[in-house]
């Protein structure tokens, strides 16, 4: 639940055009399904196949520049959320777990990381 608060709400959706907001918005009935389905994927030690699909988006760099130049565009890859929330949910266990096994004391990790 704190992974997908915390989430911004005005990022673009992926493929499956579910925005963050309804997902925040429906967790009161999805939260025992995400959480099912992430566990799953931690102790099957996997990661869904349509989880790892994003839509490439060509974003500017200069808005006042050529259009038609490829060079003034970068990608951007739209993720569903939920591989986000999987994404953020093994990255706060990791962290938790070198934090409380002291594998990490002589490095200090920024909060924002966390």
């Amino acid at each position: 639940m704190k992974i997908v608060k915390a989430m911004p709400s005005n990022k673009a959706p992926g493929t499956d055009k579910v925005t963050t907001g309804v997902l925040k918005t429906s967790l009161p009935v999805t939260l025992p399904i995400i959480t099912n389905l992430i566990n799953h994927s931690f102790h099957l030690i996997t990661f869904a196949e349509s989880w790892k699909l994003a839509e490439v988006t060509p974003l500017l760099k200069d808005k006042d520049g050529d259009r038609d130049d490829p060079s003034n565009s970068r990608p951007i890859s739209l993720l569903l959320v939920l591989s986000k929330v999987c994404e953020r949910s093994a990255h706060f266990q990791l962290v938790q777990f070198l934090d409380e096994n002291f594998v990490m004391s002589n490095f200090r990790i920024s909060r924002h990381c966390r």
